[in-house]
């Protein structure tokens, strides 16, 4: 996790456990002990900057690493965590969570907003578009950028499995690298750690009958990885799979530094 300079607001926890839980009252109490000025509880994981959970079902897909995560040890097998995350007995649950909360306070990067508009008209030639990547920002930029277009989001891979198997999209458009399924994990992979998955939602997104596919990749992010090393070697490449035409992208950014699926989308279009 990077450190960066504390910016004084309240750290945004959610705990990933169900209302019935326990465990999850009695972590409730624990935070209402702290001082208001460092924490508050919110009712989405979307929203969150802290997430506590015991088991790891409980955060899989909407696992975001840009979020700091805290795992309640019950037993004494660990599970595979994502990188950087707190690990507390619950036997030391009120320190723990107390001096956990008071680290994630420090390196809180300031809140950036993104606009709500309200009234978006559909356009007249408006695309079903799915956008898959792992990244919350990239999220809310895909949601600018792409607005008025019928856009569906999600951000795992067996999310993606599932909504392609449900409906019907135009564009697919995915990131390369999605963080690992539980349901796939091997002693050589751990939860959060980032998987090409892109290239196989690829062949399934053409297979259910989507017009465009797009691997759109912010290369980048992720010198160290060999996929992503030799990935512009494939951008000028228009493919045809199932129909559908297929295209690798390299994702040029917005204003903000996230991907800008508008431009993503054109280059699509018009390769």
């Amino acid at each position: 996790m990077k450190t960066n300079e504390a910016v004084g607001r309240p750290v945004r926890i959610f705990v990933a456990m169900d209302v019935n839980n326990p465990i999850r009252r009695a972590i409730e109490k624990v935070v209402r002990l702290m001082k208001a000025e460092y924490r508050c509880v919110v009712e989405k994981i979307d929203e969150a900057d802290l997430v506590i959970f015991c088991d790891t079902k409980d955060i899989e897909r909407r696992y975001d690493k840009d979020k700091f995560y805290v795992f309640i040890q019950l037993a004494e097998k660990v599970p595979v965590l994502p990188e950087g995350c707190f690990v507390i007995p619950l036997s030391e649950a009120m320190l723990g969570l107390m001096k956990a909360v008071g680290d994630v306070h420090e390196e809180l990067k300031p809140i950036v907003e993104v606009p709500v508009i309200d009234s978006v008209s559909v356009r007249s030639d408006a695309m079903r578009i799915l956008v898959i990547d792992d990244t919350a920002k990239n999220i809310k930029s895909a949601k600018v950028g792409l607005a008025g277009h019928i856009l569906t989001t999600v951000t795992g891979y067996e999310d993606a499995l599932d909504i392609l198997e449900k409906e019907k999209f135009d564009v697919v458009l995915t990131d390369m690298n999605l963080p690992m399924s539980s349901k796939n994990l091997c002693k050589n992979f751990k939860l959060g750690e980032l998987v090409p998955y892109g290239t196989l939602l690829m062949m399934k997104a053409a297979h259910q009958g989507a017009k465009y596919v797009g691997i759109v990749s912010d290369i980048a992010s992720h010198p160290e990885d060999p996929v992503s090393a030799t990935f512009e070697n494939y951008t000028k490449i228009i493919f045809c799979v199932d129909s559908a035409k297929v295209m690798f992208i390299r994702a040029k950014t917005d204003s903000d530094g996230y991907k800008d699926w508008a431009d993503a989308l054109l280059q699509l279009m018009k390769g």
